[in-house]
């Protein structure tokens, strides 16, 4: 029987989740005990595991408290039937300790043997390095799928507003409290008012009460028009259609979640500084409109393959613009004069590599406020459509048959993004379709950020949970 921490036991009262077993299982950042392709279970003492879990139906049937560990899962359970226990819970592997009908195949992760099954000592928690500053609730499952995303080819994202239509889904399908866990945290109850959020549920009305932290509506209306301009409403008029009638064909519901941003810049640009420049991408350049503005002091942030600057709303969240390379301090006035130093870098292998670098541009904790000669970003408006974000979620661990009676049949998500010299109106807007059978630069000098090819882009509100997230290119039409 599977020691475990009673408290990150979540009640399953639904009908076993069938997860397809030949799918990768990808590591899982927040565990510092799981050891690749080998048996969880001598690597401490049982109770100190923590990890991604599951349990096989397949050998006990019965038992709610026998699991095993991913290594163990593929290596000796193949083909077998599997439910998901939540994402971070604490437990030991059944399978290593000899307790399942099959004996036990993988490698062990090393000699030391259990001697007792007594939880251990508590262990002092290791010193925090900038490498592991940021709050992991915010770089866990979003994170994973930003960076699938960005290798894929995607250029925009909202971790937020696929984390309500996930929560909303988890809702109907009455599987709360293991999609909460799967998703990592709830939607913030206060946000400034800048945020605005909503969902809906429309066709088959859900089975038990929906708890979520956003204004939600009920409506048995499957219709594409009817969806369509909820979103357009709620985002006013930024997205005007996320659904047609041939994605509703064949199912029985579509939760749909809708997140609207509009804020002024605190210190804004002035319109009779922006000029037309151009915009270098790897293969082309393109001119754009280009604003520019003094600025005494900006926060500011250079590590070895980044340099970035946070620009403030007045609502007190902020965006963060982060160029590839350390960046340079320069003499000159002009942004030809920053055009001949500075070569365009690749921005996503800069990020395959050094992503954990990245996310510490993304901790205000790591900026300083520095002297910036002149700031330099491209005003724009852009669209952008995810057609499959069930693809990438099912890699990341979510079931397309959520329980016996709710199957996944699609996930997309539509963004808009505004940024001129007043500041920026972003919305975002995502539906799930679904059957239901049921380091710091040195004080005194002066940085320039010109954003005169691709950068990376992220809003966030002022707990550091990132609204949108994404790369910009205006190289290519």
């Amino acid at each position: 029987m599977a020691a475990f921490n009673n408290n990150s036991l979540v009640s399953m009262t639904n009908t076993a989740t069938q997860v397809n077993t030949a799918g990768p299982i990808g590591p899982n950042p927040w565990d510092l005990h799981m050891v690749g392709d080998k048996c969880t279970f001598t690597v401490r003492d049982p109770n100190s595991v923590g990890g991604l879990w599951f349990r096989c139906l397949t050998c006990s049937p019965k038992d709610p408290n026998v699991c095993v560990c991913p290594c163990c899962r593929s290596t000796c359970h193949p083909g077998h039937t599997f439910e998901p226990f939540p994402r971070f819970s604490y437990y030991y592997c059944d399978c290593g300790s000899g307790e399942m009908p099959v004996s036990c195949k993988s490698p062990k992760a090393s000699s030391q043997k259990v001697v007792n099954y007594q939880q251990p000592a508590p262990q002092p928690a290791p010193e925090p390095t900038i490498e592991h500053a940021i709050d992991l609730t915010n770089m866990s499952l979003d994170w994973r799928l930003f960076l699938r995303l960005m290798k894929s080819g995607q250029r925009m994202f909202s971790p937020l507003c696929l984390d309500m239509a996930l929560e909303l889904t988890g809702q109907a399908a009455q599987i709360g409290p293991w999609m909460n866990n799967f998703v990592g945290q709830p939607t913030p109850k206060r946000l400034p008012s800048c945020i605005e959020l909503a969902g809906g549920i429309f066709g088959q009305e859900p089975k038990g009460p929906i708890r979520v932290n956003f204004p939600h509506v009920i409506d048995p209306r499957l219709e594409a028009g009817v969806i369509n301009q909820f979103v357009s409403d709620q985002t006013h008029g930024c997205i005007k259609q996320i659904v047609n009638d041939s994605d509703l064909q064949d199912n029985d519901q579509c939760l749909v979640s809708c997140l609207y941003f509009k804020d002024d810049w605190r210190q804004q640009f002035r319109a009779l500084n922006t000029s037309q420049q151009p915009f270098r991408g790897p293969k082309q350049s393109r001119v754009v409109d280009m604003m520019s503005h003094h600025a005494d002091r900006l926060s500011f942030c250079c590590t070895a393959n980044w340099h970035s600057v946070q620009l403030p709303y007045k609502s007190g969240c902020y965006l963060t613009l982060s160029l590839p390379g350390p960046g340079q301090v320069i003499t000159g006035t002009s942004i030809q004069d920053k055009l001949q130093v500075e070569e365009v870098t690749p921005v996503v292998p800069m990020l395959e590599q050094h992503y954990s670098e990245y996310q510490q541009h993304l901790d205000r904790n790591n900026y300083q406020r520095q002297n910036v000669g002149r700031m330099w970003l491209p005003k724009f408006e852009l669209e952008h459509t995810l057609s499959d974000l069930l693809t990438p979620l099912q890699a990341e661990g979510l079931p397309q048959e959520l329980n016996s009676d709710y199957i996944l049949d699609r996930i997309l998500q539509k963004i808009y993004l505004k940024v001129d010299e007043e500041g920026t109106t972003t919305a975002a807007a995502t539906a799930v379709m679904a059957r239901c059978c049921i380091m710091i630069p040195q004080a005194k000098t002066y940085y320039n950020w010109v954003g005169d090819r691709p950068f990376l882009l992220a809003l966030c509100e002022p707990s550091g949970r990132v609204l949108m997230h994404g790369m910009v290119d205006l190289s290519a039409k």
